[in-house]
């Protein structure tokens, strides 16, 4: 009788020692997977400040085209006027103009591509986020297994102690 209270008590620091260990590696595990989803949203956060300060600067560059787009279209009038006169001048500023358009539609493009991947980020973001919910629910439920281990735990000092 002695032996099995003996042998409950060991089977008993046996399965404390097991779950203390559970806990560390458990605890360890979570915070490196924490530890990485925050590196990668911090990486992902700094990629996004940095394309929103580009797309910041092309927006500021678009101004600044469209800007000189509308001046030289101004000259083109002032120029149609004495076109007899001004042909040559007229021609340069009608090609320049077409530089700038075609320009200003590849930063057009260049914007919404930006916008894009912007968006692509985001979604990655709230997978992320989503990602360290359902960890924080895991750590819930390894909460919720080591509890009914120390329930079983408990029942099994109590079950010893009776006998």
């Amino acid at each position: 009788m002695i032996e099995k209270i003996n042998k409950l008590k060991e089977d008993l620091k046996e399965l404390e020692e097991v779950k203390q260990n559970e806990i560390a590696e458990i605890k360890t595990q979570n915070k490196k997977t924490v530890d990485k989803l925050n590196d990668f949203v911090e990486e992902r956060d700094a990629k996004i400040a940095e394309q929103d300060q580009e797309i910041e600067t092309l927006k500021k560059e678009i101004a600044l085209k469209e800007n000189a787009v509308q001046e030289a279209e101004e000259k083109i009038s002032k120029l149609e006027q004495e076109k007899e006169t001004l042909t040559s001048t007229v021609d340069e500023n009608k090609k320049s103009i077409d530089g700038l358009t075609t320009s200003n539609d590849e930063l057009k493009k260049n914007i919404e591509n930006l916008e894009e991947i912007k968006t692509n980020l985001s979604s990655e973001l709230t997978v992320l986020r989503d990602q360290s919910s359902n960890l924080s629910q895991s750590e819930k439920a390894q909460k919720e297994l080591i509890q009914n281990l120390n329930n079983q735990i408990e029942a099994s000092k109590k079950e010893a102690a009776e006998i």
